[in-house]
């Protein structure tokens, strides 16, 4: 779990510093794309664990959503992963 975790914000945030992304729908996309494969990995094995423990999970999912509709670190994220149709990782599970 916790290899799952930090594999999915390496991989999100070396993809960010390195500049790939330009276009809004390509940052969607690519986001989508690390993120979600890092979160499903072996979401099964997940079903059991309690709410806390899925904590972390949710503050990557919380941190590609910030950067992909340009938010303060303050702003509400709930909204946009409604709009970007992003469940919450409770309910990925």
């Amino acid at each position: 779990m916790k290899l799952n975790v930090i594999y999915a914000y390496g991989s999100f945030w070396t993809t960010i510093q390195k500049q790939y992304v330009t276009v809004n729908s390509t940052v969607q996309k690519v986001a989508s794309a690390l993120v979600f494969y890092r979160v499903d990995y072996c979401n099964s094995s997940l079903a059991g664990l309690p709410a806390g423990a899925l904590v972390p999970l949710q503050w990557v999912l919380n941190a590609a959503t910030r950067f992909v509709a340009d938010l303060r670190p303050r702003d509400h994220v709930t909204s946009v992963q409604r709009s970007l149709h992003w469940l919450p990782i409770c309910q990925c599970i």
